[in-house]
């Protein structure tokens, strides 16, 4: 009797077991499955629990689509730290619970593909049951084997592959379904050509079901390709409903107000303005349309022709319950789901508060590298660099803002440094005045004529450094640092700056800074060794001529603006604008370098002026600080008016015979 009970308990087990091997799985969306099954990580740095899409209610609509009927490619384009991280994990998570495939995770770097592992994948299948079953357990997903390693996870009927970008080997060597590429817009070319093309095509062999899908934040305006597949897209925006009028918009920087009644940026009272009733959201208005489950609606916006008409879904307005683009002729859909493209800016994030992210706007003006950071990473928009040259004036222009000479160093000036080009025949170099805010005052342009592989031409040198320059009054002023270029004769120009360092005498070179990648000013890890014993520091040329740019751009007297004597010889300015900021492509991504102008062939004037902004460098890193005005007074502060004291070493000297200091 036993064991007939035991063989119909077996049997009824076998037959339970059969049943839900050939259930179909559930049928739910991404979020569905997310909400329904994910549980978060404290180890991910979150606080636990189960996953809730509403927490971040801008992503439900990207991740609705990847399991909608016909979308093939999905392309996210967000401001960071919104969505496209999440995004990808709901993703990854669908397919191996419910949806089992062969997927491809693709990262920039080797190294970013490894910590997307560790600090994403891991924590969100230990933490999700569904998924830690689906992966064989606990005991086996810690169990290193070829079946789990850090770039090749094996589930129940598929498997997920990480890789770089860089390493065309991998994206051929396998058939995927489901391709996951993060960070596009820093993928590099390879030798076979674009990854993202390369990654596409290992999913060829699943043409009814595979999904492609791309997250980043954009970049260079025509060179961003996280842009360039959006426009190609279906061109979705997240329109929420005025709480006031019931108006649905999509938010834009334009909605933001932040001036006062006097007309005064003031961050504190920022807020959104419906464009339909004008009424200003409060703060708490925006959060909580933020976090209420679906009220976001995701519409396609393309503009299309159908009927012979030529259409604009954003003016006609006409969507069905999905968000699909409808004809306002014969109310057919228009504009094809295959490739569905969404993008959002971090107006549509409920941590951030518009006070902060309107402070960090206002922090950025006239900074143009801050600027094209928030551009892209908080607006979710491109910046618009000039392709062909940057904001360098013309020749005439900058020479048309000369004041007359000054009767002695300028009362603006606190700190003077000094920059020198090393010629065949000459020493070349500019003596520059510094004031508060980095307003110059070309004090002198100089031209030590001799063979600098003689002594005689170094003396001469070294007799400029060390002679004062005077204010109207006779008060005395002395040149605090010197750059000269080793980048020829490194031997004589060593051997100049290795007993003069105590006197802020640098020998510098430029530092490699292949791709367009920026170098600070003045290094910060001190400088490398000369065959001769001394010193050579490594200048970030790109970044010193970045910021003349930004003062060559400012035209009134203040902060950043350069001020140039009328007794200035007519090449120097053709020199210092002989070069432009031009982008180029470097291995597949756009690089911000600077060229010099088609029949421009000197370019020391600029050189020399990168040299003495490396020289007021080199101050500030040994903590020596520009004075500034008292507070609430506009008047030099008395404290700081004191003149520089001499350089270190100084003492009283007498000329020699050959007219040179000893």
């Amino acid at each position: 009797m036993d064991l007939t009970r035991n063989i119909d308990r077996l049997r009824e087990a076998i037959r339970e077991r059969r049943r839900a091997a050939l259930k179909p799985p559930p049928r739910m969306t991404v979020d569905e499955w997310a909400d329904t099954y994910r549980r978060l990580s404290r180890s991910a740095g979150s606080t636990g629990g189960r996953f809730r899409t509403s927490t971040v209610e801008v992503a439900r609509g990207p991740m609705r689509a990847a399991s909608e009927k016909g979308v093939r490619k999905l392309t996210v384009l967000s401001a960071t730290q919104l969505m496209k991280t999440t995004v990808l994990e709901n993703v990854l998570g669908y397919h191996a619970h419910l949806d089992p495939a062969p997927m491809l995770l693709l990262q920039p770097k080797e190294d970013f593909a490894q910590a997307f592992v560790k600090e994403r994948v891991s924590p969100m299948v230990q933490g999700t049951p569904e998924l830690l079953r689906a992966f064989g357990g606990r005991a086996a997903f810690k169990t290193r084997s070829s079946d789990n390693t850090l770039s090749f996870k094996r589930f129940s009927g598929g498997f997920l592959a990480v890789s770089s970008a860089g390493s065309p080997t991998n994206l051929a060597m396998r058939a995927i379904r489901v391709v996951l590429m993060d960070e596009i817009d820093k993928y590099s070319a390879t030798k076979e050509g674009d990854p993202v093309l390369l990654a596409e095509e290992r999913t060829e062999t699943f043409p009814m079901n595979s999904l492609s899908v791309r997250v980043c934040s954009p970049t260079v305006t025509g060179h961003s390709r996280i842009e360039a597949e959006y426009l190609r897209s279906d061109q979705r925006k997240a329109y929420v409903p005025c709480p006031h009028c019931s108006h649905e918009f999509h938010f834009q920087w334009s909605d933001v107000h932040f001036k006062d009644a006097e007309g005064r940026s003031d961050p504190s009272i920022a807020a959104l303005m419906c464009p339909g009733c004008g009424v200003l959201w409060s703060e708490a208005d925006r959060r909580r349309v933020l976090t209420t489950p679906h009220g976001i609606r995701w519409r396609q916006t393309r503009s299309f022709t159908c009927c012979d008409l030529d259409q604009h879904p954003e003016e006609t307005r006409n969507w069905d319950a999905e968000g699909r683009a409808l004809c306002t002729e014969c109310g057919k859909r228009a504009v094809p789901n295959t490739h569905a493209g969404f993008r959002a800016s971090a107006l549509y994030s409920p941590w951030g508060s518009l006070e902060k992210l309107v402070s960090n706007w206002l922090n950025c003006q006239g900074d143009r590298e801050r600027l094209k950071a928030f551009t892209n990473t908080r607006l979710a928009e491109t910046f618009a660099e000039d392709v062909e040259e940057g904001g360098i004036p013309e020749p005439d222009q900058l020479a048309a803002r000369v004041e007359p000479p000054w009767n002695g160093v300028p009362d603006g000036v606190k700190i003077i440094t000094c920059g020198f080009d090393v010629q065949g025949d000459r020493l070349e170099g500019e003596i520059v005045g510094w004031g508060d805010g980095d307003e110059s005052w070309s004090l002198d342009y100089v031209r030590l004529e001799g063979d600098p592989s003689q002594d005689h031409v170094w003396r001469a040198l070294d007799e400029l450094l060390q002679t004062p320059l005077h204010r109207a009054d006779g008060t005395p002023l002395y040149i605090q640092a010197c750059a000269i270029d080793a980048g020829y004769l490194t031997d004589s120009v060593v051997a100049f700056a290795r007993p003069r360092l105590r006197r802020n005498v640098f020998a510098i070179k430029s530092a490699s800074e292949e791709g367009g990648s920026r170098k600070p000013i003045w290094p910060r890890h001190g400088a490398s060794k000369a065959s001769n014993g001394g010193q050579i520091y490594s200048l970030g040329s790109l970044s010193a001529k970045d910021r003349i740019e930004k003062h060559l751009a400012v035209t009134q007297p203040g902060p950043g603006y350069m001020h140039v004597p009328a007794n200035r010889d007519k090449s120097w300015f053709d020199m210092i604008t002989a070069e432009r900021r031009v982008i180029v492509q470097r291995n597949g991504r756009p690089a911000s370098i600077w060229k010099k102008r088609p029949g421009r062939n000197r370019n020391e004037a600029l050189d020399t002026r990168v040299y003495a902004i490396a020289a007021l460098e080199s101050l500030r890193s040994r903590g020596v600080r520009l004075p500034v005005t008292a507070p609430g007074t506009g008047a030099p502060d008395p404290a700081a008016a004191a003149p520089p004291a001499p350089p270190a070493n100084h003492r009283k000297r007498r000329r020699t015979a050959s007219g040179f200091w000893t």
